[in-house]
């Protein structure tokens, strides 16, 4: 893990960390977010940035289905 995966990794933590679990795989270059609190889901992207778009497509979606919303 060079030092922007670093600074990634504790960035996406910092912002999601009440929400998902954020791991970045050092043998396969895989990032990873998975839900807490038992929500089915893990999201991986082969980038950080990727992984955030995941992140918050994943979350606007789940609070649209918590608010009893369509989504």
């Amino acid at each position: 893990m060079d030092r922007s995966d670093t600074s990634d990794l504790t960035d996406l933590r910092w912002h999601w960390e009440d929400v998902y679990r954020i791991d970045y795989d050092y043998r396969d270059g895989h990032w990873s977010a998975e839900p807490l609190h038992g929500q089915p889901g893990t999201r991986t992207a082969p980038t950080a940035m990727e992984l955030r778009l995941k992140i918050r497509d994943d979350y606007a979606e789940r609070r649209v289905r918590e608010q009893g919303g369509a989504g």
